[in-house]
């Protein structure tokens, strides 16, 4: 059975991205709860849905980067 590598450089790129989806909505969490002048202890117990939508948005993001991907190797193939 062959061995996967996944070089360091890959793993902090995608670590990186996924901090940056989890950032994003919580921001947007922060925002929900400010204009709608709404509870702070939301920000903790709301945390799960949070994961769960920064989730959905890094998968949504790897499936427009695989389509990218195909895309470059459809057109490059001569």
């Amino acid at each position: 059975m062959k061995d996967i590598l996944i070089k360091g450089t890959t793993i902090k790129r995608e670590i990186i991205i996924g901090l940056v989806c989890f950032l994003f909505v919580f921001l947007v969490n922060v925002y929900a709860i400010y204009h709608y002048n709404s509870l702070w202890s939301e920000l903790l117990t709301q945390l799960y849905e949070v994961i769960i939508i920064a989730a959905v948005l890094y998968l949504l993001i790897v499936f427009i980067r695989l389509i990218v991907l195909g895309i470059k190797k459809l057109f490059s193939q001569k």
